[in-house]
C-alpha cells in the first residue's frame, strides 16, 4: 500500500500549510490534499512550510517565518524536469545546517521532485 505524498510530508487533517513558490500542479504533486487541509501563501497560524526551491535566493526570507516545532519541507526539481543547475540537495542541506536547522528526512516525491525535511 502506497502512502500518499501529503502524508509522507507530515500533513494531517486540520493542518495549515504555507506553500511558497507553488507550482501550478501542486495538488497533483502532493497527490490531492483532503479538503480539510488548508494551503495558503501567507498566514499567522500554520504548522508546516513547504518551500519549492528553484534558486538559492529562495531561502533568504524563510528563517524569519519558521518557529520552533514547525516543519520546513524544501522541494526541488530533479531529473528530466530540472529547471536549474543552481540548486540541488547539497545546497539545500548546507543552507539548513548553516542556519541551525536539523535535517530529518529525505523523500523522493516522484521521478521529478525530491524533498528534504528540516526542523528548528
Amino acid at each position: 500500500m502506497n502512502i500518499p505524498v501529503y502524508q509522507e510530508l507530515g500533513i494531517k487533517k486540520d493542518t495549515v500549510v504555507i506553500v511558497i513558490n507553488s507550482p501550478n500542479d501542486y495538488d497533483v504533486l502532493v497527490e490531492f490534499l483532503p479538503l480539510e487541509i488548508a494551503t495558503q501563501t501567507s498566514s499567522e497560524s500554520y504548522r508546516l512550510i513547504h518551500l519549492i526551491v528553484a534558486l538559492k535566493a529562495d531561502f533568504s526570507s524563510i528563517m524569519a517565518r519558521l518557529a520552533k516545532d514547525e516543519m520546513l519541507w524544501t522541494s526541488w526539481v530533479t531529473g528530466a524536469l530540472k529547471l536549474s543547475k543552481n540548486i540541488n540537495e547539497n545546497h539545500i542541506r548546507d543552507f539548513g545546517l548553516s542556519t541551525a536547522l536539523v535535517d530529518e528526512k529525505v523523500y523522493a516525491i516522484d521521478q521529478d521532485w525530491s524533498g528534504l525535511k528540516f526542523m528548528l
